[in-house]
């Protein structure tokens, strides 16, 4: 008896031991689990990481699709224009010659200082390499008129006239009243104004309107010109939907003048709204009415000096003979095509869409009417003076009117009622910003409600909750086993309680780490939503006031158009001033 009781004894000495150090293994064991567990929490933590840094690699991997494409089409402009530069040179360079020979003769005559031979063989030259354009033969009749050759200028004259009658009639023109032959002028004048069609003028009818605007035509001349621009206008008025489409050009002009806001402007809007498209475009142009005004006051504001009225002449006929032909045009609207490109770093749809616009200016022929609008707005690409920029507001100032306010009304329309606020996972609105604390409230509300949902998924499972109570349990059981003699049966029960208790704690300790990490992300997101949140309204009442007062700024222009009339005069060569409407 006593002898089995020593076996017994030592036995359990052997047994505990074992069971020491598979304690030892299995806490080594917790230990590797708990590494794992970590190692788990932070792959999940970098693989939200991950998804946040891939959609804002996707939108800057967008924006720099957009960024290179813009690159390449500056560069595929910039060259193209290098190309089509070369080619005017190569093709009409000639004409430019015989444009600054023209100017030349028109200059050495009034000082004296060229022969008439040199004059002669210089322009026969010229003609000869220029054949079958118009201002070739004029340079010839010029000639021959410095001269005294009437023969050979009569010649001249008819052959310029067959190629073509209007410039030619309104070059002779500007010469003849340039020389002091009124008479003459005057002649040439009619001929070129009865040959006109209201609705199909040539660009170079600008020059008339500057030359009648400057004071530069006088006596039988000034009547003759304020006599057709009136019947021009009637004649034109009486056709069905003209009222409409004059207001619709003058309606495009004014949206031309629309400037693009900057890139530092309302930061938070750009980035937080997806409203943003159209708050940019209504405060563009509700911006716009003081760029027009300006425009307008500038105009009035430029005095036409009796001086600047006597050297008018000699810089209308350089437009004349400088300016392009109408073979040259595609060419030199392609050139300014590549010019927008440029100018706007490669935005094509913006250039295009610009180079639409301005193709009025550029057209061959266009209605009178759009010439007085080009004349008021576009005076760099219609080359008007100041003086015809008064005159064409003078006239038109009805239309114009019509237009600002149809341009001022639809931007009015557009204007957002509600300006959604986009941050993240919040998607709400405001009007005017002043109801920041329900925004505020609410973004605290869908930050707690997420916290609370991750929180919610982030708890242990039924198995891991009773692990602990399992654990001890099969404990409790395998030392039952141990004192009844079931010695393999209670080993294998105690270790399997030993691993779930200690898996649980391990799942407990896993749980916690996750939701403090949870509970700091939410913070995080509170803490700095709110922040842009409120930079964002700050915004939106920024918007709001800037946009009710600039949109006051436009009855400043209505003003100004609804009072121009009979009472706006331009000069005349001698000083005087007459009416522009009759």
């Amino acid at each position: 008896m006593a002898e089995q009781q020593a076996i017994r004894v030592a036995d359990l000495s052997k047994i505990e031991r074992g069971l020491s150090g598979l304690q030892a293994g299995i806490q080594n064991v917790d230990q590797r689990v708990q590494n794992v567990d970590q190692r788990v929490s932070v792959v999940a933590s970098n693989v939200k990481i991950v998804n946040d840094e891939l959609g804002t690699l996707a939108r800057d991997f967008e924006k720099y699709v957009v960024e290179e494409k813009r690159r390449w089409e500056i560069e595929h402009a910039t060259t193209e224009l290098t190309n089509v530069r070369q080619e005017l040179k190569n093709k009409y360079g000639h004409y430019d010659e015989v444009r600054r020979t023209t100017t030349g003769i028109l200059q050495a005559t009034d000082l004296g200082i060229v022969r008439k031979e040199t004059i002669t063989e210089t322009t026969e030259q010229l003609i000869l390499n220029c054949p079958g354009y118009w201002l070739a033969p004029c340079l010839g009749a010029l000639a021959a008129w410095i001269n005294d050759q009437p023969d050979i200028a009569e010649k001249a004259l008819k052959e310029a006239i067959k190629r073509d009658d209007e410039k030619t009639s309104l070059l002779f023109g500007l010469i003849c009243r340039r020389a002091g032959r009124k008479f003459a002028a005057l002649k040439w004048i009619q001929r070129y104004l009865e040959n006109q069609d209201p609705e199909q003028l040539g660009r170079e009818a600008v020059v008339v309107l500057d030359a009648y605007a400057s004071g530069l035509f006088s006596g039988g001349t000034e009547d003759v010109v304020s006599k057709q621009l009136a019947k021009w206008i009637d004649s034109l008025s009486t056709k069905s939907g003209f009222l409409e489409e004059q207001t619709e050009n003058w309606k495009l002009a004014f949206a031309d003048m629309k400037e693009p806001l900057g890139k530092d402007e309302y930061q938070y809007l750009q980035k937080y709204s997806h409203t943003w498209p159209t708050i940019q475009e209504v405060l563009e142009g509700a911006r716009s009415n003081q760029i027009i005004f300006n425009h307008f006051e500038n105009i009035f504001s430029q005095p036409v000096s009796q001086e600047a009225a006597k050297v008018q002449l000699d810089g209308i006929l350089s437009a004349l003979v400088t300016d392009f032909d109408k073979e040259e045009l595609p060419l030199h609207r392609k050139e300014r095509l590549c010019e927008l490109v440029i100018e706007y770093e490669g935005d094509v749809n913006r250039a295009k869409q610009s180079c639409d616009d301005e193709e009025h200016s550029l057209a061959e022929y266009r209605p009178f009417t759009q010439l007085l609008t080009d004349a008021s707005m576009r005076p760099e690409l219609s080359k008007s003076s100041v003086a015809s920029q008064k005159l064409a507001l003078a006239y038109s100032h009805e239309w114009a009117a019509a237009g600002f306010n149809d341009f001022t009304v639809e931007n009015n329309m557009k204007v957002p009622s509600k300006i959604e606020i986009n941050i993240d996972t919040f998607n709400d609105f405001t009007q005017d910003g002043t109801d920041e604390d329900r925004l505020v409230g609410a973004f605290d509300q869908l930050v707690e409600k997420e916290r609370n949902e991750e929180l919610n998924k982030n708890v242990l499972t039924s198995f891991e909750q009773y692990c602990q109570y399992g654990g001890y349990a099969a404990g409790a059981i395998g030392l039952i086993a141990c004192f009844m003699g079931q010695i393999i049966v209670g080993i294998l029960a105690i270790i399997a309680g030993i691993g779930l208790v200690v898996h649980q704690r391990s799942c407990v300790e896993r749980v916690e780490t996750q939701r403090e990490e949870i509970n700091k992300k939410y913070d995080q997101k509170k803490d700095e939503g709110t922040k842009i949140l409120k930079a964002t309204i700050a915004d939106v009442v920024d918007f709001r006031a800037e946009f009710v007062q600039k949109n006051a700024e436009g009855n400043k222009v209505s003003k100004f158009l609804n009072e121009l009339s009979s009472d706006q005069y331009v000069q005349t060569i001698s000083g005087d001033s007459r009416r522009v409407i009759q």
